[in-house]
């Protein structure tokens, strides 16, 4: 689910910090959702490029997502509104929006089935 989607990226996160201390390793991270196209193991589409454009965005050390992810994440996390990006092959403007998982060193909220 889009939801687990940010949870996991946020462990994800955590995980880089903790092991990456002083390493000045920082990942980038972005989350969209739909329906990508399977493609002889491979995932593909419009949907796929989309979360690459997000990633391409996000400051490193960042998680950011589209406007239908935060409708998913509800409220379990704390989000900053990072406002409308022009993103390079997309044609409108989407509503981008920043997960704040750095304040709190526990661990990211339980997923829900589903």
């Amino acid at each position: 689910s889009p939801a687990d989607a940010v949870l996991c990226a946020v462990d994800i996160q955590r995980d880089v910090r903790e092991v990456a201390a002083g390493l000045g390793l920082r990942l980038r991270i972005g989350v969209h959702a739909g329906e990508a196209v399977h493609d002889d193991g491979d995932l593909i589409g419009r949907v796929v490029n989309l979360a690459a454009r997000v990633t391409g965005e996000a400051e490193p050390g960042e998680i950011l997502v589209t406007e239908p992810v935060a409708d998913y994440v509800g409220g379990r996390l704390h989000l900053e509104d990072r406002g409308l990006r022009d993103l390079r092959g997309v044609p409108q403007p989407r509503h981008l929006l920043a997960v704040d998982w750095s304040d709190s060193d526990q661990p990211a909220a339980p997923r829900s089935g589903g």
